[in-house]
């Protein structure tokens, strides 16, 4: 069978002589066709890590509940192996984290300067400053001291168990400056604290008396653990992937407002605990974290989470993560609605019950996630109310092995041809610098022979190739994976078994990396598909640009009958989709074209076609089982039809 490519109007005229002046007024409807928009996909190896853990008076369980999980955490972060904690089970696996690095803040910013119980430094407060002290009180294995934050960086040359060693230490180390104790202030703003903590001095953005953020200022401070950090290397890093997981059981108070916790204020009156409360208007607008979160990896929001472990009920999240969350069901939950206390009318009534105590709704955390996650940033909203943060912590490893897994999970299902492909292509642009291995197309495996475009770094002035990776079928794809064949490049994968962990539940299916031919640090990746996405309508409705591919071992005759019944069902609900027909011509029916394998109108000629549409042939009609005519109905007004099949 010969491909061919099918484009807008002027692209026809190649195909049946049709001229761009017949009358474009469609009304069949178009085939679902579509360009899934290019996007970048870095695929990182450095992860940065930011605790922001509530110091306050009722936080200590739940600061040992984190500890708890944190060594293990790290383990499978840096081995790349999240098990079964009870049997030991490998669950599934990833890339690893070659570099990592972990720090603490707190969410105390101070009081605006004025005397506040509980509340230290009444300017600042920790001021979104990396902590350094060690908790000696809880764990003689601690140290008084540390540098401002801790790393791992993996050393190809040591052995399993000195590796494991090291990353068990971590773990400690770790556990020993995020357990920052229960003396801090009463009224914490963790989102305020975490923007600044992660700001550079250069954004606009400013703080508490117009300071600026601390991104620039949260540096080791070279104390000797580890002795291989230079004093100058900044927390955050430009191209690693950046995880915020915040610990509070409080809402945010993050004001702008010093004169809101000011006890003899005669602009916030009552009582301190609901000043929040009574006066939302003196609270920063969620679109200042939104905006200067998102504002930390631009261009690639996916190498961004936000992990709130608050107080929401349990019963309201799922886990291990299978769905996406429904924050406006959180958020409508009888629960979580901000009401005064019956039994202390000096608080709000909690949302549930955490280790140390009553947690309060946490509205704002729940919406800024949620608007993070339509802002293309990565979410994952969990419970403080329980003893066991694994599930949480869980739920944060799976988002970030989708990261590091060098793959993506696609909003819908993809067609195949008849050759078991999709028509897309996948493009990466190679770094402008590095090893000869790491820059030419020719020398990357799965790359081709050579670049599809070489132009300039608008950064560096230097060159940068863009190849197109050679697309496998599933069977190529298996045979590779079982050691029958050494092809490299990328499958459409909507069969692995690992789809469950690794892409949400409305999204099974990516495209994935054969091991070997992973993209190349640095890169980045465009996903262009012109294909017929599966249309989403109630079951057993059959309509324009459905797949009809049911298996290489289908016959012809048999897809064209799956698309036959579309115009035969009996019974409303079945069959045809009801915009079809009208659009139908007299004796019109669908059969499977045998490029693209889709339902469309069989069609002898432009006038079997509706107004608007022509008859495009087909490449052998041969193929076709009668007494489907020579070709098929196509709206030149639609996005472009295409393959480009060798």
């Amino acid at each position: 069978m010969r491909g061919f490519v099918v484009g807008v109007c002027c692209a026809l005229t190649l195909l049946v002589g049709a001229g761009c002046e017949r009358e474009l007024a469609p009304r069949l409807p178009c085939v679902q066709r579509d360009v899934q928009p290019s996007f970048g996909i870095p695929r990182p190896d450095e992860l940065d890590l930011l605790l922001m853990v509530d110091d306050g008076p009722s936080m200590a369980e739940a600061q040992a509940a984190l500890a708890a999980e944190l060594p293990g955490f790290l383990q499978a972060l840096t081995t790349g192996e999240v098990r079964e904690p009870d049997t030991g089970a490998l669950l599934y696996s990833f890339p690893p984290v070659r570099s990592l690095r972990v720090g603490v803040i707190s969410g105390d910013m101070g009081t605006g300067g004025f005397s506040v119980p509980t509340c230290g430094d009444r300017r600042f407060g920790d001021d979104g400053r990396l902590a350094t002290r060690g908790n000696v009180a809880l764990d003689s294995r601690c140290m008084a001291s540390y540098p401002s934050f801790l790393e791992f960086e993996r050393d190809p040359s040591a052995t399993d168990e000195r590796e494991a060693a090291r990353i068990a230490q971590l773990g400690v180390d770790l556990g020993c400056v995020a357990r920052l104790g229960t003396s801090g202030c009463t009224f914490q703003q963790p989102l305020d604290a975490v923007l600044k903590a992660l700001t550079p001095a250069s954004s606009s953005l400013t703080f508490q008396e117009g300071t600026p953020g601390n991104g620039d200022v949260n540096r080791v401070d070279g104390a000797g653990f580890p002795d291989d950090i230079a004093d100058d290397d900044a927390f955050v890093r430009d191209t690693s992937m950046l995880v915020v997981i915040a610990l509070t059981d409080q809402d945010d108070c993050s004001t702008f407002e010093p004169d809101l916790y000011n006890p003899a204020s005669t602009r916030f009156t009552g009582d301190l605990r609901l000043r929040c409360f009574n006066f939302p208007e003196a609270v920063y607008p969620l679109s200042r974290f939104r905006d200067g979160l998102r504002a930390l990896r631009p261009g690639n929001p996916g190498l961004l989470l936000f992990a709130p472990i608050v107080g929401v009920p349990p019963d309201l999240l799922s886990s291990p993560r299978r769905e996406s969350v429904d924050h406006e069901a959180i958020l409508a939950d009888p629960r979580m609605q901000e009401v005064v206390d019956p039994a202390n009318d000096t608080r709000l009534a909690p949302s549930c019950e955490g280790p140390g105590g009553p947690a309060l709704p946490p509205r704002r955390m729940v919406t800024l996630a949620q608007e993070l996650e339509e802002v293309g940033v990565a979410t994952s909203l969990q419970s403080l109310c329980t003893s066991d943060f694994s599930p949480a912590l869980f739920d944060v490893l799976e988002l970030v092995a989708r990261e590091l897994s060098g793959s993506a999970c696609l909003a819908r299902p993809l067609n195949r041809d008849a050759f078991g492909l999709v028509t897309c292509e996948l493009h990466e642009t190679l770094p402008a610098s590095g090893e000869p291995s790491e820059t030419q197309c020719a020398l990357v495996p799965g790359r081709g022979e050579g670049p599809i475009e070489v132009a300039a770094d608008p950064d560096t002035g230097l060159d940068r190739e863009t190849c197109r990776v050679q697309q496998l079928t599933r069977e190529a794809f298996e045979r590779t994976l079982a050691g029958d064949g050494d092809a490299g490049g990328w499958v459409y994968d909507d069969f692995g078994p690992d789809l469950v962990w690794e892409c949400p539940a409305d999204r099974q299916q990516r495209f994935r990396f054969v091991p070997g031919s992973e993209p190349i640090r640095g890169s980045v990746l465009r996903f262009v598909c012109t294909d017929a996405l599966t249309p989403s309508r109630p079951p057993g409705v059959i309509t324009l640009g459905d797949t009809c591919f049911r298996g290489e071992r289908v016959s012809q005759r048999e897809r064209d009958d799956f698309c036959l019944l579309a115009t035969t069902a009996p019974s409303a609900g079945e069959g045809l989709d009801e915009r079809l027909v009208e659009a139908l011509p007299a004796g019109g029916r669908l059969f499977c074209e045998p490029v693209g394998l889709t339902c469309q109108v069989a069609c002898a000629s432009d006038a079997d076609c509706p107004r608007g549409a022509s008859c495009i042939g087909l490449p052998d009609p041969s193929d076709v089982a009668p007494p489907v005519s020579s070709g098929f109905c196509f709206d030149p007004t639609c996005v472009s039809f295409g393959a480009g099949i060798p």
